[in-house]
């Protein structure tokens, strides 16, 4: 249908519109920049929305942002498997929205990820909630932290990226022997 409208917004223009396609989690930083600060995709279908059965004010969800220039939100299934130690993860509960940082994402990155969450209690609290930044490995000391991870059931470390600990090990050859009758 979006395709249609345009179309007909375009004849109605005397067809002097420039028609650009961008497809849903391969958005362009540029077409990106025109959302400040993001765009957050939906889960499921429009009818369920406007039906109202799935009421997502009351749930915990979890978006994982990652991008320097722009946001790139996307949301991540509420678990501590869906953390990693290189994006910024952002945990909206009903009455406080959480910024856990990975100890290997950007300064840049952090400060979209906290345009994001300004803007979501902004928009989906009124303004009515606590913000809770949590860094990546630092427990001590604070109670933020504890509540934080106490979402997840406790805390426990998030695995090292398969690919970190892949170029770490030291490259060692398995020796190889040729034998001759």
């Amino acid at each position: 249908m979006a395709s249609d409208k345009a179309v007909e917004l375009d004849a109605a223009l005397g067809s002097y519109t420039v028609q650009y396609r961008e497809t849903q989690g391969e958005e362009s930083d540029k077409f990106l920049s025109y959302f400040k600060p993001c765009v957050i995709p939906v889960q499921g279908s429009l009818y369920s929305h406007l039906k109202g059965s799935s009421d997502r004010s009351n749930q915990t969800m979890m978006f994982k942002c990652e991008g320097e220039h722009v946001a790139r939100v996307t949301e991540v299934p509420f678990s501590r498997s869906s953390l990693d130690h290189k994006a910024v993860f952002i945990v909206e509960t009903p009455s406080k929205i959480f910024l856990f940082c990975g100890c290997n994402s950007s300064m840049q990155t952090r400060a979209r990820a906290l345009d994001v969450v300004e803007h979501l209690k902004e928009i989906r609290h009124t303004g009515r909630c606590e913000i809770a930044a949590i860094e990546d490995g630092k427990l001590v000391g604070d109670s933020d932290a504890g509540e934080f991870w106490n979402l997840f059931g406790g805390y426990a470390p998030i695995p090292r990226d398969l690919s970190d600990a892949v170029r770490e090990q030291p490259m060692t050859t398995p020796s190889k022997k040729l034998f001759l009758d």
